[in-house]
């Protein structure tokens, strides 16, 4: 499916309002959480040849001993 700036767009505003309801790619589609707009978002951009800012964890651990 090829998707516009239009539908990134509006998915966006959605998820700005807390709306879980978007018209993406011409059709009416509903999401059950926001993980999942955020993934169709982040697939969007992909496709528009946006990038893409990566995402960095820092693990620590501790043992105890000192």
């Amino acid at each position: 499916m090829a998707y516009t700036q239009a539908d990134l767009t509006e998915l966006q505003r959605n998820m700005a309002k807390g709306l879980k309801v978007a018209q993406v790619g011409g059709e009416r589609v509903e999401f059950r959480t926001l993980a999942e707009m955020q993934r169709l978002e982040t697939r969007i951009k992909r496709e528009l040849g946006e990038s893409i800012p990566a995402t960095f964890q820092t693990i620590r651990t501790e043992t105890g001993w000192r």
